[in-house]
């Protein structure tokens, strides 16, 4: 089987114009409903304020105790 010399850039800019417009699109698409799906997840399932952190540095209120 021949390989094929081509870079990924040199076969997208081959691709029809058409087509290269539908798949940004997409692209740009699929991030805005992943955006809007984890906003709505977010108010569904919010997250912790009792959780720890898991980093070394003490927190501002636990200094002042």
């Amino acid at each position: 089987m021949a390989r094929n010399p081509r870079s990924l850039w040199e076969s997208y800019t081959n691709l029809p114009r058409r087509v290269r417009l539908i798949f940004g699109l997409a692209v740009g698409v699929t991030g805005i409903v992943g955006l809007v799906v984890a906003d709505k997840l977010e108010e569904v399932f919010p997250a912790d304020k009792k959780r720890v952190s898991t980093t070394s540095r003490p927190t501002p209120a636990a200094d002042e105790k």
